[in-house]
């Protein structure tokens, strides 16, 4: 079962000032208003904007992972290892993405894509969405390949 959020407050914080090395999960809207999780062990690219509010952060998180599995995953990386909390969030139809780079001696500075639903969440049909924008980057791609930093800062 997914976590009803990945974190306490103090860790919260202590991710955004870059403090601490833990596994922090953010999401992220693409231009067709799919819904993607990072994974991320405070390593690689996190926007600001996740870091708006932690009450607003754990609400949303919260709501995604109280959505019902429905959707067929496909798993698409060739890394190995455990792939349950990837396939959890990719069976409420996020993409999902892992930074693999903090495991690897040659870093390629990007998200890799681990699991795909074959029906992808649209933030049109997450009727609570709105309440939580300010804590979800929209980006101008579309999930669903390896996911360059530079393509996420612009």
């Amino acid at each position: 079962m997914l976590p009803k959020t990945n974190l306490s407050h103090k860790d919260y914080a202590l991710v955004a000032a870059k403090l601490t090395l833990i596994e922090f999960d953010w999401f992220a809207i693409d231009k067709l208003g799919q819904v993607a999780v990072f994974s991320s062990v405070t390593s690689g690219y996190i926007p600001e904007k996740v870091f708006s509010s932690y009450e607003t952060f754990a609400g949303l998180t919260s709501l995604l992972n109280a959505l019902p599995r429905f959707a067929n995953v496909q798993i698409v990386t060739k890394e190995l290892g455990g792939m349950d909390l990837w396939l959890e969030w990719s069976q409420r139809g996020l993409y999902a993405y892992d930074y693999i780079d903090v495991h690897r001696t040659m870093k390629f500075d990007r998200y890799d894509l681990i699991a795909v639903p074959e029906q992808p969440l649209l933030k049109k049909v997450i009727a609570q969405i709105e309440q939580f924008k300010e804590v979800i980057p929209t980006f101008n791609l579309i999930f669903s390949s390896d996911i360059q930093f530079s393509q996420l800062i612009k």
